[in-house]
């Protein structure tokens, strides 16, 4: 199979999870090909009407299936389960790739990533414990992640980081 081939058949796999945001979010989304937002708008316009148990049951099933080379964004993912979007969802993924393909790249960006994965499963934990936990969540979705990700699309990849990790320490500071 190839590149065009592999990339059309992802965003279509994509696509076919995408919510209206997603959708709308996708078209400026730089670090994906031609092929696969091509893929994508496929699968979002043949993307079920109704969501069922059947594809959050297999969204909860990959995202325990991940090996520990394929480390997921731990606060974003509360957040973005706490908003009753997939693991796979545009969000995340935007913030993966930013991850792998221009923070792993930056001076001490290694060290960053590898303090963030030290200090989040505390804060996930911490936040779990408070009286409301999703509503807080809720609130960090939209303090933290739809603003990483509109500078992420952006390209202000610089101010993306400085705001992640900027939030990341103050929920560390509060909670």
């Amino acid at each position: 199979m190839s590149k065009s081939e592999k990339d059309y058949n992802e965003g279509q796999k994509d696509g076919s999870k995408s919510t209206g945001l997603d959708r709308w979010i996708q078209q400026f989304n730089p670090f994906t090909s031609s092929d696969y937002n091509k893929g994508y708008e496929h699968g979002a316009e043949n993307r079920p009407k109704s969501s069922d148990s059947s594809s959050d049951s297999s969204n909860s099933s990959s995202s325990s299936d991940k090996s520990s080379s394929s480390k997921s964004c731990l606060v974003s993912s509360a957040c973005v389960e706490a908003m009753s979007l997939s693991d796979n969802c545009f969000e995340l993924n935007t913030l993966r790739k930013f991850r792998d393909s221009y923070l792993i790249n930056i001076p001490n960006g290694n060290s960053e990533i590898n303090n963030y994965y030290q200090i989040a499963p505390t804060i996930v934990n911490k936040i779990y414990q408070l009286q409301n936990p999703m509503e807080y969540l809720k609130i960090t979705y939209h303090s933290l992640v739809l603003p990483c990700v509109r500078l992420i699309i952006e390209g202000k990849n610089e101010e993306a980081f400085s705001h992640y990790k900027r939030e990341i320490l103050r929920n560390k500071s509060v909670l």
